[in-house]
């Protein structure tokens, strides 16, 4: 029999008392693994085509479920941006929800703007331009078939002003 393991390392999984006493508990159980991803050079856009954010992007695998969590720092300049999740894994299920806090410390977003689908696109409007805004996406999916699952951004309208994903932004994903 193995060492005792002690309910505080395993927070967070699903472990009888009997494995933990019997020493049947493996690392599998223990932990399930945590994918981070993050912006490390400004993404800049300047049209209307979303596009994949260098650095937001991580690979999930058929049949498991995730929990999704981004935080986007952006510079929007005129006309507002875009945001959605994207990638090349497909989803049985999946459903997801900007919420954006706005320069004036009001919050934007919410349940009227929850997504079922990957590619549906959020539009973050401002009414000042050059201002940062944040932008939180919570969400779960179930995984199909296996693939990329990454963040993707653009103006709303065209302006020669860029908008931005600023360095800092993450993407964490975590298997259920």
């Amino acid at each position: 029999m193995g060492s005792k393991i002690s309910a505080a390392s395993v927070l967070g999984s699903t472990i009888s008392t009997s494995e933990i006493d019997d020493g049947s508990v493996t690392a599998a159980k223990m932990s399930k693994p945590l994918l981070t991803a993050r912006v490390s050079t400004q993404f800049d856009k300047t049209n209307e085509t979303l596009a994949n954010v260098t650095g937001l992007s991580v690979v999930l695998v058929a049949g498991r479920t995730y929990v999704i969590s981004a935080c986007l720092f952006l510079q929007i300049g005129a006309g507002g941006a875009q945001v959605t999740l994207s990638g090349t894994a497909t989803a049985t299920a999946i459903t997801w929800e900007p919420l954006v806090f706005f320069q004036d410390q009001t919050w934007g977003g919410g349940p009227l703007n929850r997504a079922t689908a990957l590619g549906s696109a959020f539009t973050v409007m401002i009414s000042d331009t050059n201002i940062g805004e944040s932008v939180w996406i919570d969400g779960t999916i179930t995984v199909n078939a296996g693939g990329t699952l990454t963040v993707q951004y653009a103006q709303n309208a065209t302006n020669v002003q860029a908008s931005s994903v600023l360095v800092g932004s993450t993407l964490t994903v975590q298997e259920l």
